[in-house]
């Protein structure tokens, strides 16, 4: 769930409401179906090629073979040591994509000035999506994503209650061949 604050009206005007505005518990969760929560994408909905700013929170923006900063947001190339970088095989775990920024302490965070903000976990090909300027509705994810939204591009079930941060569409593939 959003923790950052309120929430600029702004956001919600493109929004249409189902009602009853709706509280529920998911796996542990408390959720409300208008407040906006955590999309989870498939990462076979990806446009990966469009994907902006990729950041390895195991290493920062250092590169992982000569600890030299690098230049740019996700080079495929160090500057420094010439080295071609796979940055999905570099993280092993999650990689984060978008608009983020470092806290004085060292961790992580959606940048509330950028488009958005997720979390990409390569063990289970999934994007979840933080944080987002995009706001959708949608139906909540299984019981492995509590108080999550199941943000399907193809999805064409009507109970679509629950508000969630989305890519923007550019990022998204509409049809399959």
């Amino acid at each position: 769930m959003h923790k950052g604050g309120a929430i600029p009206h702004w956001l919600f005007e493109s929004i249409t409401y189902k009602e009853p505005i709706m509280k529920t518990n998911h796996w542990g969760i408390e959720v409300d179906s208008d407040i906006p929560i955590t999309g989870v994408y498939s990462g076979n909905d990806i446009v990966w090629k469009c994907m902006p700013y990729v950041i390895d929170p195991n290493y920062g923006w250092y590169c992982p073979f000569c600890d030299k900063l690098l230049d740019g947001y996700s080079p495929e190339i160090c500057g420094n040591c010439n080295t071609t970088i796979n940055w999905e095989l570099v993280a092993n775990i999650s990689l984060l994509y978008g608009d983020w920024r470092q806290t004085e302490a060292g961790l992580w965070e959606p940048d509330p000035d950028g488009k958005f903000a997720a979390i990409y976990n390569a063990d289970v090909n999934t994007l979840q999506v933080v944080y987002s300027i995009r706001l959708a509705r949608g139906r909540l994810c299984s019981p492995c994503y509590p108080g999550q939204v199941d943000a399907r591009v193809a999805d064409t079930l009507e109970n679509e209650t629950y508000l969630y941060f989305a890519l923007p569409e550019a990022l998204l593939i509409k049809e399959r061949s």
